[in-house]
């Protein structure tokens, strides 16, 4: 007996690894195994407080304080300790914990049911713990077309937790399967994308545009960057992305390949201390003539319903900072420059990957989070994994105005640029000059000697058309010359033409 005494051993208890109904349980079956069920009481106190650890013994010291330890019956020592660990939270309490316990996103449903098993320890539910569970399960597994099925297989109580956790294991094996083959082709999508990107960058003056870097127009009034302002030159006519003049581009030789490819360089590689340049990402919204009314989509994005603004413009999905929030503040990793349709810089917080419901189906996809609280916007690319495709109504007629000349607009609005002089109608001005304002005269801008004579013809045309004006009435019925709409035009015509 004192042979087997001295090999017994077990490590001390730790509430952090295991409760103490899980030890209890652990040492009375070690006395079993070791042949000490009919030991007495006082020896199995003292194995008891020889393995159980010191935090125990300073516990056990203080309760009974000033009996001495070895003289506390086994059973009270043990119905003590039961007391000490157990729930302290009130039974109602933790069934609420019970049946408020959810699946997590990134939680298994393996784990998930050990997590609901040892709440429901706890909660007393007795010869029906199995059926509570299995019913939280089918409850709590957050994913729309998983539960389905499983209410579906559960068409009476005679199905067991067994078999309901086989099945939600085998649908789980299932969505990763799936999810693995969606992000293998989108990461083949974003490879090709990335291979198009950087042909982009090159450019071949016999096939593309040297101002705005899109294929070749047939005439520069069609090209769009021709009446935009560089940001970084502040000269019109291009756009910045193929402007020569910024330090980050460089032009190479023709005799390469006569190409003219623009590489990053410098400050422009690290425009965001967050964000890897592998090309800057453009954000697209494109509406003609208002024809449709904005399209939206309904998503579930971390079983969060989100409406999106569908736009095949965009290049990718961003979301706001709130929205981000609401999802779990999802953990963001470092993402491409977002820009503009003018290529104004678009403020990121980074970029995450979510998980997407959408028609009893799941995805992994990625998102940028913007520092903003705009629309939700579904791009290009969630667009293709979800399969989801914009189509008008065969009434339709959408009418695209492409002004290609400056032609068409003098023949769209003849009165405007007409050489005759008008009036504006309509509309009252007040001119409002502080009381304390001093007169000021300026000289007049004296008139190139080579131009005089048409100023002449000019000024001579405008004051004929003011006299035939000045015949008349105005709309209001009161005759100009009493109000003299033009006296003060007049007069200032009269004098410049008697200066210059």
């Amino acid at each position: 007996m004192t042979e087997i005494l001295s090999t017994f051993k077990m490590e001390a208890f730790n509430d952090q690894k295991e409760s103490w109904a899980s030890y209890k349980s652990r040492f009375l079956r070690a006395i079993k195994i070791y042949g000490l069920v009919d030991l007495a009481e006082e020896k199995k106190t003292l194995l008891l407080l020889h393995n159980v650890g010191a935090e125990v013994n300073n516990i056990l010291t203080t309760q009974f304080y000033p009996r001495d330890l070895e003289d506390i019956p086994f059973q009270d020592i043990l119905t003590f300790m039961d007391a000490h660990c157990g729930p302290k939270k009130p039974l109602i309490v933790r069934r609420m914990e019970f049946q408020n316990r959810k699946r997590r996103v990134d939680e298994s449903v393996e784990n998930y049911v050990q997590t609901l098993k040892t709440l429901a320890a706890t909660c007393e539910f007795g010869q029906k713990l199995d059926e509570r569970v299995r019913d939280q399960l089918i409850m709590g597994i957050e994913n729309p077309a998983h539960q389905q099925d499983l209410v579906k297989a559960c068409d009476s109580n005679a199905v067991t937790l067994g078999e309901v956790i086989k099945l939600s294991l085998f649908l789980e094996s299932t969505s990763t399967h799936t999810n693995h083959s969606n992000i293998m082709k989108l990461q083949t999508y974003n490879q090709s994308s990335l291979v198009r990107n950087q042909r982009a960058g090159t450019l071949n003056k016999d096939r593309d545009c040297l101002f705005c870097g899109r294929p070749r127009h047939k005439t520069r009034a069609d090209c769009p960057a021709s009446n935009v302002e560089c940001y970084n030159c502040q000269k019109r006519g291009h756009f910045a992305s193929v402007c020569l003049q910024r330090n980050s581009s460089k032009l190479l030789p023709k005799s390469q390949y006569r190409q003219h490819k623009l590489e990053l360089t410098g400050s422009e590689q690290n425009i965001s201390s967050n964000c890897d340049n592998d090309g800057d990402i453009y954000l697209r919204v494109v509406t003609i003539n208002k024809i449709h009314e904005p399209i939206y989509v309904n998503i579930l994005i971390h079983n969060v319903r989100v409406k999106m603004n569908v736009d095949s413009g965009a290049a990718v999905s961003c979301i706001g900072k709130e929205l981000w929030k609401k999802l779990g503040s999802p953990e963001l990793g470092s993402c491409q420059t977002l820009r503009g349709y003018m290529g104004s810089l678009i403020p990121t917080l980074g970029k995450t990957l979510v998980t997407v419901h959408h028609q009893n189906k799941s995805f992994k996809l990625p998102i940028y989070v913007i520092d903003g609280n705009d629309t939700p916007l579904m791009g290009l690319e969630w667009m293709k994994a979800l399969r989801i495709s914009i189509k008008f109504d065969g009434d339709s007629n959408p009418k695209i105005h492409n002004v290609n000349s400056l032609q068409c607009i003098l023949d769209r609005f003849p009165r405007l640029f007409s050489n005759s002089l008008g009036n504006i109608r309509g509309y009252e001005a007040i001119i409002r000059v502080p009381s304390t304002a001093s007169p000021t005269v300026w000289k007049y801008r004296p008139v190139p000697f080579a131009i005089r004579d048409k100023v002449e013809l000019e000024l001579d045309r405008l004051l004929e058309q003011e006299s035939g004006h000045s015949s008349g009435a105005n709309q209001m019925g009161i005759p100009y010359s009493e109000c003299d709409e033009a006296g003060w035009v007049a007069a200032g015509l009269r004098g410049l033409q008697s200066n210059y």
